[in-house]
């Protein structure tokens, strides 16, 4: 396990130790066992040799795994020599599993896009993670917002995690991902009924360019309204 922090964080962390994590059983580092570094490394594509005619190529260019091809590399003029088709890639975004929210995003964005006139590729939204999860109140959020003497320990929350991709050139590309939060009715005041987005962000890899911030802020609307159909009455943006 490598731990990472820019200079001055480190320098405003107190004392000889860094925690690694909220919880004090986690364990400390020595401040003194970290190394000084520049972020200036330059890591180099890896090859990758076709079995047959041993022609090397950018492992990256070909979108060559090799736990979905354990058999080696096939270049593709190799492989019309044979008369044979490249392997299936049964690892694509459609093949992942489907939900309501993942697919009212994904209909709600093809749909806008089909109306645009443009020429797009396929846009694939999927939830590749939902799960339960509590936030526990800490002493100085319950120092700082706790008038009434009475705070709940904890807030129960359904953390979600959606990606979107679009297919351009036969290959999934994942142009966009968002973290969100979702408190329901059962989760006690302030947050109940409140959508929290804590993370978003993108790639400039979406095709056409034009479209891109229209396609983001389409994803982002969506979302919004799916939640409010649901019945969640306030949300929130943090870190974009």
């Amino acid at each position: 396990m490598t731990y990472h922090y820019c200079e001055k964080c480190f320098n405003e962390i107190d004392g000889n130790e860094i925690s690694l994590g909220d919880d004090p059983s986690s364990g400390f580092i020595q401040k003194s066992a970290f190394v000084k570094l520049k972020n200036n490394g330059v890591d180099h594509e890896p090859f990758v040799e076709c079995v047959d005619c041993g022609r090397r190529v950018h492992k990256i260019c070909v979108l060559h795994n090799e736990h979905l091809s354990p058999g080696g590399y096939q270049c593709d003029g190799c492989l019309k020599k044979k008369s044979l088709k490249k392997k299936e890639n049964k690892c694509t975004a459609k093949r992942l599993p489907v939900t309501r929210l993942g697919t009212y995003l994904e209909s709600r964005v093809n749909n806008f896009l089909r109306g645009s006139n443009m020429l797009v590729g396929d846009v694939t939204i999927r939830v590749v993670s939902s799960c339960d999860k509590n936030v526990e109140t800490k002493p100085l959020m319950r120092e700082k917002f706790c008038t009434t003497g009475e705070f709940p320990e904890s807030f129960p929350y359904r953390a979600k995690a959606l990606f979107a991709f679009e297919e351009i050139d036969g290959a999934d590309v994942c142009f966009f991902g968002m973290h969100v939060q979702e408190y329901g009715s059962e989760c006690d005041p302030p947050n109940a009924r409140r959508c929290y987005v804590s993370y978003l962000d993108s790639v400039h890899f979406f095709q056409p360019r034009s479209m891109r911030t229209a396609v983001y802020h389409e994803i982002l609307i969506g979302y919004l309204k799916f939640c409010k159909d649901r019945g969640f009455a306030f949300a929130q943006i943090g870190r974009a």
